[in-house]
């Protein structure tokens, strides 16, 4: 079950990129606009739904 998302403004430095592909949540690049943060907000909590009916 994922409860973060992740938000960096410095997705392309080579640590980065190695931390991001090492862990399992979603990330958003800054700048986001407000309506993507939103929409990835609601797809963690369907997932997370989803996850909890298999339970």
């Amino acid at each position: 079950m994922n409860k973060f998302i992740f938000a960096t403004g410095d997705a392309g430095a080579p640590d980065v990129v190695d931390f991001l592909a090492s862990i399992s949540v979603p990330v958003l690049e800054k700048p986001f606009e407000l309506r993507t943060l939103e929409l990835l907000a609601q797809k963690v909590k369907a997932d997370n739904a989803a996850v909890a009916l298999q339970k």
